[in-house]
């Protein structure tokens, strides 16, 4: 049988071929009008999938775009506007404020993202549905290759702006490339499962050299292979490096506020209480708890959730080491004083980040074995250097004995170090 619109296609885009033709000489030579004739045709091919269904595949505008003149020409516009939106994107004044609201969210991530990355996401996103339909795998990958040079021109971009807030990591521009660079990372690991990156994946990309350096498996990460993978292994490092300036940034200042609590408290005289009921957080730490508590609370308001997440895991885990370190090991501690460490950590310290967990000491967990084992009773602190400094025991009995008491996460000999650290130790 004859398929009528099969026909009536091949004469519709023969005759809009030739129309084309004859006005290159206008088209070719004017960025402005060559631009609005290609997205008149990707209209029109829109159009044309809607009205023809499959015929549309095999009949279609695309090969006069393939043309290699043509193509070069439509690739050389796009890469030229391409680059002056994002200028117009990135230097915006409201480039890095939220298009939706103006009061920051703890509740919602869009809330904090700046609008300049959504409107770079669909950006990108319209150009792949551009090229998607175009026959030839070679011209999708050239516009593969375009995004991804446009995906590197933005972080250089970015690292250009970050060069003088990395000193003030805690202010709302900086917090705002951060939201910037985790939503844009989101946006690739989304496309990266896309059906027309997977086809180019797949293809045979060996024979396009810019594109090769994307498959080599000798990287040690964890961004499983894919067109976007050095991209996202570059921008990934950016946020860590952002992440860690603002880490580093709030324990510099409850350093700097932590210094009585640590070095002043006379922690081998102070009083035993009777109970827990009766005790208040020591007058020295209160200070230090408040910056911890503020610190928190404003990235939380900054910070998409996701972020905020990997910076107050970062921040228990330099927590737990700096008073253990600091604290625990440079001082000996009275029954009192073990009973106000405990307080201090649990009720207090632990609270803080009991907002964002359900279990906070599971990120602080040698402060939690430590005030374990220093409010043992004398005689169980006894039986368990016995048990500790037995030669003829194993480790794995020792760990076992440990673990009976809570203690799940020292070895014997750092079990041991704590234990001196009491006053009253019957070894002492």
């Amino acid at each position: 049988t004859i398929d009528c619109r099969l026909y009536f296609a091949r004469g519709m885009i023969q005759m809009i071929e030739s129309k084309l033709i004859m006005d290159l000489h206008i088209t070719l030579y004017d960025d402005h009008i060559f631009c609005r004739l290609v997205d008149e045709l990707l209209t029109f091919h829109s159009k044309w999938k809607i009205l023809l269904g499959r015929i549309a595949n095999v009949v279609n505008i695309f090969r006069f775009l393939s043309h290699s003149e043509i193509f070069a020409k439509w690739l050389h516009v796009e890469r030229k506007f391409a680059i002056e939106r994002l200028d117009n994107l990135l230097t915006d004044g409201d480039a890095w404020n939220s298009q939706y609201s103006s009061d920051y969210s703890s509740e919602n991530d869009l809330s904090k993202v700046p609008q300049s990355a959504e409107a770079l996401v669909n950006f990108l996103n319209l150009m792949t549905q551009r090229f998607v339909d175009l026959p030839s795998r070679a011209l999708r990958l050239k516009f593969l290759d375009l995004q991804l040079e446009l995906v590197d021109d933005i972080r250089v971009r970015i690292l250009q702006l970050l060069r003088e807030l990395w000193s003030t990591p805690m202010c709302q521009r900086f917090a705002s490339i951060l939201n910037f660079l985790t939503f844009f990372t989101d946006a690739m690991v989304e496309w990266s499962s896309e059906t027309v990156y997977i086809e180019l994946q797949q293809g045979e990309l060996n024979n396009d050299a810019i594109i090769g350096s994307l498959f080599d498996r000798n990287r040690n990460d964890n961004i499983s292979d894919n067109v976007f993978s050095e991209s996202l292994v570059l921008y990934k490092r950016v946020q860590c490096e952002m992440c860690t300036a603002i880490v580093d940034d709030v324990m510099a200042d409850i350093k700097i506020n932590s210094r009585s609590y640590l070095s002043k408290t006379k922690w081998f005289c102070v009083p035993s209480q009777s109970s827990y009921s009766t005790m208040t957080v020591s007058d020295s730490s209160c200070e230090m708890l408040l910056i911890i508590r503020d610190r928190l609370f404003t990235l939380n308001t900054k910070l998409t959730r996701s972020t905020f997440v990997d910076i107050w895991r970062q921040l228990a885990a330099q927590l737990n080491e700096y008073f253990f370190n600091e604290l625990i090991i440079r001082n000996k501690f009275s029954e009192g004083g073990c009973m106000q460490l405990d307080f201090d950590m649990r009720r207090n310290l632990f609270a803080i980040f009991s907002e964002f967990t359900s279990k906070p000491e599971n990120y602080f967990k040698d402060l939690k074995d430590s005030c374990i084992l220093l409010n043992l009773s004398s005689g169980t602190i006894f039986l368990l250097i016995e048990t500790l400094t037995d030669s003829r025991l194993g480790n794995s009995k020792k760990l076992e004995t440990l673990q009976e008491l809570g203690v799940y996460n020292m070895t014997p000999n750092k079990a041991l170090t704590v234990i001196h650290q009491r006053q009253e130790n019957p070894r002492n």
